[in-house]
């Protein structure tokens, strides 16, 4: 059976489920079906994503609810963004990290999205705002919505999957631009992070108090930075280089020696 439906753009503030847990939910609909409809609005999917991407998979289709064939007073009052909140934060277990990224995702949300219009112009949902309907405080969701305007697709899909948290990704995105580079470290893993971070003295509480006063000042972090991204450039093009044939080895040498001289 192919899709035939795309998610809602306000669905899309909550991460996909995968993994066991969505096969968990394959096999219980496979039993037992469908227990509720999913819903539409505005032709798009609101609720239910993750049940429509099942009955993909199984060949069973799905029954669906419309917003717009409710009672005129209805869709007046309806609010989707609260429909989805709702809907979602009593089934799944949410640590802070996804739900910073949740609320920092709310805050980029055009209130034109959600049709709200105030003073006739598009205006975002105010971080505190956002921070409180997903009880997580402002300073979490400014560092997902950080990480989700300058990280790469596999980092920000590591925060919302609870596998790197989001204060650990903000910083990666500060100590590296380019995302080809972030790409690699989620790849090798948290702990390949936490090597390529590696905060200095006065960033960590517990060699603060041993180390004298002013040293902080006289560690030049930016110079270390630089030195520990070419390191971590130097060492991705040795494992490249180590999987070329030899022929390939060659063309990327002389490359390299091109640009050198």
């Amino acid at each position: 059976m192919t899709e035939q439906y795309k998610e809602h753009p306000i669905a899309a503030i909550f991460p996909m489920i995968a993994g066991p847990e969505f096969e968990k939910l394959k096999a219980d609909i496979k039993v037992h079906g469908f227990k509720e409809s999913g819903l539409l609005f505005e032709g798009k999917i609101l609720d239910g994503r993750n049940r429509y991407r099942a009955s993909c998979e199984l060949g069973i289709e799905m029954n669906w609810a419309e917003v717009e064939n409710s009672e005129p007073e209805d869709v007046a009052a309806f609010d989707p963004v609260a429909y989805v909140l709702s809907q979602n934060l009593h089934r799944r277990h949410l640590k802070q990290s996804q739900r910073a990224m949740i609320a920092a995702k709310m805050a980029t949300l055009k209130r034109g999205d959600i049709k709200t219009q105030m003073d006739g112009k598009q205006n975002c949902l105010p971080i505190d705002d956002a921070s409180g309907l997903l009880s997580v405080s402002p300073r979490s969701v400014i560092a997902a919505k950080h990480v989700l305007d300058n990280g790469c697709k596999q980092l920000i899909e590591a925060v919302e999957a609870c596998e790197i948290a989001v204060s650990m990704a903000e910083k990666l995105c500060k100590a590296c631009d380019d995302k080809r580079e972030q790409m690699r470290l989620v790849k090798d893993g948290k702990d390949a992070i936490k090597l390529f971070l590696n905060p200095t003295p006065h960033e960590q509480p517990e060699l603060a108090g041993d180390a004298d006063e002013g040293d902080a000042d006289d560690y030049d972090y930016p110079v270390v930075k630089a030195f520990k991204v070419a390191d971590y450039r130097l060492n991705t093009l040795k494992k490249i280089v180590s999987e070329l044939e030899p022929f390939e080895a060659a063309i990327v040498r002389d490359w390299i020696l091109e640009r050198l001289h």
